[in-house]
């Protein structure tokens, strides 16, 4: 998850497009597949499509080592992820790779987490088969 995640990051930081705060207008336009989601998002405000970009590239730059955290922080890191990847999921086609990273931002969550979310009225139990003579 690290290393999908911040590498992620480093490819945008390292791109000229995404130094001139322009390239959250550029990534909605020019996306494969655009969605719905991902059209009204390209007609946003313009200083809104800055924020974005600079909210894209510092939380895959950062999150990823809040994931080496304690407990809550890590939790909180994998929720900021989580949170991150459905917009791009919600705004691009991009295949599996949104799906791959929340896929794995569950591992950062542990059992105490899991429990709390999956409680035990979640899944009904099961009455045992009767033997049958």
């Amino acid at each position: 998850l690290f290393r999908l995640v911040f590498a992620s990051g480093l490819a945008k930081a390292g791109a000229a497009m995404w130094d001139d705060s322009a390239a959250m207008a550029q990534y909605f336009a020019s996306q494969p597949l655009p969605t719905l989601a991902g059209w009204y998002a390209h007609h946003l405000p313009h200083g809104v499509l800055t924020w974005l970009t600079w909210g894209v590239v510092t939380a895959e730059l950062v999150l990823p080592f809040l994931l080496f955290a304690p407990r809550r922080i890590r939790a909180a890191a994998a929720l900021g992820l989580i949170a991150l990847y459905l917009l791009y999921i919600f705004t691009g086609n991009y295949g599996f790779q949104g799906f791959l990273v929340l896929a794995l931002c569950v591992l950062a969550f542990d059992d105490g987490h899991m429990r709390a979310v999956l409680t035990s009225a979640t899944f009904r139990r099961i009455a045992p088969m009767p033997v049958l003579p």
